[in-house]
């Protein structure tokens, strides 16, 4: 007759396998999710220099494309927008340094729903909104100083 399976040991490969699985879906989603537009910005405007100097928030809210991000480090510099993600969620999203002739507004109009900053980034073309006010107040007054209206 065979003998029972220690419950410790049930409990252990259980364990182990649920923190294999949950990794191993980390690793899918969190990537999956940057081809909203992340992964876009990303084959233009990879920040691969220093962390930037300037006027920093952190916690910042971000629709890039069609993926929304939350806790967000946006940092304001006179050449260019720096966003990167928590540690933890940077698998296939890199921090971008995104240079302020790269914007273009979008007319307040298109977006009467929401309350921040929209703006074109071209190329690759994709939608970035921010908010809240302070980041927004603080990339509104580049854009409108280096960038054409998107029309």
């Amino acid at each position: 007759m065979p003998e029972a399976v220690p419950t410790a040991l049930v409990v252990v490969l259980a364990v182990v396998g649920f923190v294999a699985f949950f990794v191993a879906l980390w690793c899918v989603v969190v990537p999956a999710l940057s081809l909203g537009g992340w992964f876009w910005l990303a084959r233009h405007y990879r920040d691969r220099g220093p962390e930037p100097t300037g006027e920093a928030f952190r916690g910042a809210h971000a629709q890039i494309g069609w993926t929304g991000y939350r806790g967000l480090r946006v940092t304001v510099t006179d050449e260019a927008l720096h966003l990167s993600l928590p540690r933890l969620f940077q698998l296939g999203h890199p921090p971008l340094r995104i240079p302020w002739e790269a914007f273009a507004a979008i007319p307040a109009g298109r977006l009467t729903f929401l309350i921040g900053a929209a703006f074109r980034v071209t190329p690759p073309g994709v939608r970035v909104f921010v908010r809240p006010k302070p980041v927004d107040a603080a990339v509104r007054a580049h854009v409108a100083r280096d960038s054409p209206p998107f029309s």
